[in-house]
C-alpha cells in the first residue's frame, strides 16, 4: 500500500518494528500511535550483574528504580530492567522521539505487568494502553497503543489526523486487541 492511498477508516496507519536475540516483531495501527520493543534476557559477560544494572540508573523513575534493584536474585534485577526498559522503548517508539526522550520521566506502574499504566512527570497519560509479553524463553516484547497528539511535531506530519472527538478517539482506542501470529523467515519469503 502507498502512503497517499491510505484509507478514510485507517487515517493513522503506522508501523513499530523491533528485533533481539531470536526474535523479530512488527506492530500496526490504523488509528492510535503505535511503538513495540523486543529485548532478549541477556547476562552481562564484562561486568558484574550489579554493575551492569547500575548503569541504567538513570533511565529510571525511583519508584522503578527500587523495584529493580530490590527484586532479589541477579537473574530478577535483570528480568526488571529488561522488562521496564522495553516499555520505555515501546512508548518513545510510539510518540516517535527515539532515547533522547528524558526516560526517568516515565514511570511505568503495573501489576505483575498487567494494567500498566505510565506517568509522565508524575502526570498519569490516561490515553495509553501498554501489553507486556514474554514470547519466547527469555524474550519480552512491549507493545504500546496511544493518542496521535503525543507524536513528535516530524511524525504528525506523517499521519492524516491527530485531533479527534472523544467518541472517535474512544472507537479507534478501544479497537479489539490482536493476537501474535508467529511466521518462521522460511514461511515469509517465498520460494
Amino acid at each position: 500500500m502507498h502512503f497517499d492511498e491510505v484509507r478514510p477508516e485507517f487515517p493513522n496507519f503506522n508501523f513499530s518494528v523491533s528485533h533481539h536475540g531470536d526474535l523479530v516483531a512488527i506492530a500496526s495501527e490504523p488509528f492510535c500511535l503505535v511503538g513495540l520493543d523486543v529485548v532478549s534476557f541477556q547476562i552481562p559477560v564484562k561486568e558484574t550483574t550489579r554493575q551492569f544494572v547500575n548503569s541504567f540508573s538513570s533511565y529510571f523513575s525511583s519508584k522503578e528504580w527500587n523495584k529493580i534493584i530490590y527484586a532479589g536474585t541477579c537473574d530478577d534485577m535483570l528480568q526488571g530492567l529488561y522488562r521496564y526498559w522495553s516499555l520505555k522503548e515501546a512508548f518513545v517508539k510510539a510518540i516517535g522521539s527515539g532515547l533522547r526522550y528524558k526516560l526517568d520521566a516515565l514511570e511505568f506502574n503495573h501489576i505483575n505487568l498487567t494494567r500498566i499504566s505510565v506517568k509522565l512527570q508524575s502526570e498519569e497519560l490516561r490515553h495509553w494502553k501498554f501489553w507486556h509479553f514474554e514470547l519466547k524463553r527469555r524474550h519480552y516484547v512491549s507493545i504500546a497503543r496511544g493518542s496521535p497528539h503525543m507524536a513528535t511535531e516530524n511524525f504528525k506530519r506523517t499521519l492524516k489526523q491527530t485531533d479527534f472527538t472523544e467518541d472517535e478517539y474512544g472507537l479507534g482506542f478501544n479497537l479489539p486487541n490482536a493476537s501474535f501470529i508467529w511466521r518462521t523467515v522460511e514461511q515469509l519469503i517465498p520460494n
